[in-house]
């Protein structure tokens, strides 16, 4: 199941990354919509400022990167 998955992927990881994981999902649950670059984009940044890292032009336009490079299927919205 999903989240026998999910459990075995959060024993893996460290308090920390499993918050980021939270807070990255959390913030799809609360938009509740099909997921989009755009969509990912604001998990991310959710993330970033959970961590208290400086959302600078450059940071973005890395997350943004790596957002084109992991889901090349969705669209920007």
């Amino acid at each position: 199941s999903t989240s026998r998955g999910l459990g075995d992927v959060y024993k893996r990881q460290t308090v920390r990354e499993t918050a980021i994981t939270v807070i990255h999902e959390a913030t799809h649950a609360k938009i509740n919509k099909p997921n989009t670059k755009s969509q990912e984009l604001q998990c991310y940044v959710n993330e970033y400022r959970h961590q208290n890292i400086e959302l600078t032009e450059k940071v973005l336009q890395d997350i943004i990167n790596h957002i084109n490079d992991k889901y090349p299927n969705l669209k920007w919205e």
